[in-house]
């Protein structure tokens, strides 16, 4: 069968069709070892943006990773996050951050396990990735912990 001129070209032009648009394989993907701190909450606009929530290998649902302590650490925050959810396996990392403790940098983790009250914090030293240990606060200390929080929060709005 013979096709008429005028459709000779249409391979190529379904070629360009299928080329634009929604192939996001080639796109660069977003990683959590870039030095932008990502957060939610209070901290959101001094660290960065939203994350997504934490799942097995994902990232937690709020971080304050402070570029200037992420240029000094001497492990990435991923390593951290594998030593502590080798802590405690099946738990769900809800929050993790990187501090200057005394002039030592630490991860902590705070992280949740389906079914048990409060939360375990898990400090790894950001130099070597070593597991410095495992704090579990239950409900009630969880609590005092953070209106602790918000009442250094309030000073510091307060102070400015």
């Amino acid at each position: 069968m013979r096709y008429p001129k005028i459709l000779t070209p249409l391979p190529l032009l379904l070629l360009l069709v299928a080329g634009c648009g929604g192939d996001t394989a080639s796109q660069p993907a977003a990683t959590a070892s870039t030095p932008a701190a990502t957060t939610t909450g209070s901290n959101a606009a001094a660290s960065g943006s939203t994350a997504a929530p934490d799942a097995a290998g994902g990232v937690p649902a709020t971080s304050d990773l402070p570029a200037e302590l992420v240029a000094r650490a001497g492990i990435p925050v991923e390593q951290a996050r594998r030593t502590a959810r080798g802590r405690l396996p099946g738990a769900t990392i809800s929050a993790e951050e990187l501090e200057d403790e005394g002039g030592r940098l630490i991860y902590s983790f705070e992280m949740t396990t389906a079914g048990a009250p409060g939360i375990d914090e898990v400090n790894v030293d950001a130099a070597d990735g070593s597991l410095i240990g495992v704090q579990h606060e239950g409900p009630a200390q969880e609590r005092a912990e953070q209106l602790q929080d918000e009442q250094a929060a309030a000073a510091a709005k307060a102070g400015q």
